[in-house]
């Protein structure tokens, strides 16, 4: 094998190497991008829920009715 197969051998080996690792990478952004969506999207709505249950125990203080029976 002469030099330059080696040389052509050894770059496209690398650039293979880095195509991969690039690639899965970019796949392990994306899954952490996608857990970083999930959890922010659960914390919202569970403040949602929260300031609907306090609106709604404000609203029985407001009008005189026990909501901790109903909630």
């Amino acid at each position: 094998m002469s030099i330059f197969n080696y040389l052509v051998f050894t770059s496209c080996t690398t650039l293979y190497v880095i195509d991969v690792a690039t690639l899965v990478l970019y796949e392990q952004r994306c899954k952490l991008m996608n857990l970083i969506r999930l959890v922010v999207f659960v914390w919202r709505k569970a403040i949602d829920i929260m300031v609907s249950i306090v609106d709604v125990r404000f609203l029985g203080r407001y009008l005189n009715i026990n909501i901790s029976s109903f909630v």
